[in-house]
């Protein structure tokens, strides 16, 4: 995880200037229902507006998922 957030924090600061990307430290969750699997990404979604980096999540241009968010 250390070596994914540093390599990409970098890449991001070049391409945009903004620094610092990653909040300290992380932690894993198991996912066992579908459920879960939703709120999680859900919660995901939002984090930037949270940050108050954009005012829509569909603003943030790094975002990527799999799953269609409705």
């Amino acid at each position: 995880m250390k070596s994914l957030k540093q390599f990409s924090g970098k890449k991001i600061k070049e391409n945009t200037g903004q620094y610092p990307i990653w909040q300290e430290g992380f932690y894993d969750q198991l996912i066992g229902r579908k459920e879960s699997l939703e709120d999680i990404i859900i919660y995901c979604w939002n984090n930037p507006v949270r940050a108050k980096l954009i005012h829509q999540p569909d603003e943030y241009s790094y975002w990527w998922s799999q799953f269609k968010i409705e």
